[in-house]
């Protein structure tokens, strides 16, 4: 299907692509901040930031559908995979997902085994932090708080979830981890993930509810062999006097760019992909997937129902 992804353009003389995050801010909340980007100081004003509509534009592309691709995606190669969780492959709506501490104490546990069964040489796996998102297309939906600890809306424009400098990649760096690691990570967690050969952070995303139906927004995922880094563009996040970055891309680079979806996910269905790897990173690789949001115009016409999910980031270690 055609359809409209948020790209970046480049930013102005004396600016930088960003916006400052507080609690209203769309997209991302201060925890997922923290959780994605740690806890790295800066001084950097946010006058110099452009702000979110300064710095994007619609582009139309064309997203396919990964269930009918001849090459089904797998995530070594293109980035992203479709994972089976069949425990719950019989469920009309995963009412255990809203519940953050049944999220922490049990799926936690579950998707580090997902992670592990999907990248099989990992020696050790750490989930760490989690998102709910719920799609804004009602107007009950409208009167909601935007954020809540875990709760947030779905991140329109492309991008990927880290860059050099983010914590995943200077994890070696890190002195002092329980302070400068993200949340839901210890010291000894670091550790392990500082003293490993390869790190992998994948992301395992999958509806809470509406399982097998028609989605107002559909989670969209660029196959990294597609991408040239050359066409990446520093993201920049400033919350209460710390940093983090992310990618967007340029729009000038868009129609090289091969995008895909899954329709109508079933209760079993995990959609995974690699935020960062540093094996493909220290080889100038394909080490960050690119995705978005984006809305699928004839599912709200339909009249459909809003789309409800949750993603868990998970950190692997693999040996040297």
């Amino acid at each position: 299907m055609r359809a409209r992804l948020r790209y970046n353009l480049p930013p102005p003389s004396g600016k930088l692509n960003g916006v400052s995050v507080d609690q209203d801010s769309p997209g991302l909340s201060p925890f997922a901040f923290h959780a994605q980007h740690g806890f790295t100081p800066s001084d950097l004003s946010a006058e110099l930031l452009t702000g979110f509509a300064a710095c994007t534009a619609e582009v139309s592309v064309l997203l396919r559908n990964a269930r009918e691709s001849a090459e089904p995606p797998r995530l070594e190669a293109h980035g992203f995979t479709l994972l089976d969780d069949c425990a719950h492959a019989d469920a009309v709506e995963h009412e255990w997902l809203r519940d953050d501490r049944h999220v922490q104490e049990v799926y936690y546990r579950e998707a580090e085994g997902m992670a592990k069964k999907a990248m099989p040489g990992a020696v050790a796996a750490f989930a760490f932090n989690h998102v709910r998102r719920i799609s804004r297309h009602s107007q009950g939906d409208s009167q909601q708080p935007r954020h809540a600890p875990a709760i947030s809306a779905p991140s329109y424009m492309v991008h990927a979830d880290c860059t050099p400098s983010s914590w995943a990649a200077r994890v070696k760096e890190i002195e002092d981890f329980a302070k400068a690691g993200p949340p839901g990570l210890s010291a000894a967690q670091g550790e392990v993930l500082a003293s490993a050969g390869r790190v992998v952070i994948m992301n395992l995303w999958r509806l809470i509810s509406s399982f097998r139906q028609p989605s107002p927004t559909h989670l969209a995922l660029c196959d990294v062999r597609s991408v040239d880094l050359k066409s990446a563009l520093p993201y920049h996040f400033l919350i209460n006097g710390f940093l983090g970055t992310n990618y967007g891309l340029d729009m000038h680079a868009a129609a090289a760019h091969e995008w895909y979806y899954f329709p109508e996910l079933a209760a079993h269905e995990v959609v995974a992909f690699k935020a960062y790897d540093s094996l493909h990173e220290a080889s100038n690789g394909p080490a960050f997937t690119f995705h978005a949001a984006v809305d699928d115009q004839s599912a709200l016409d339909g009249g459909c129902a809003p789309r409800e999910s949750i993603e868990v980031r998970v950190a692997l270690a693999f040996p040297a």
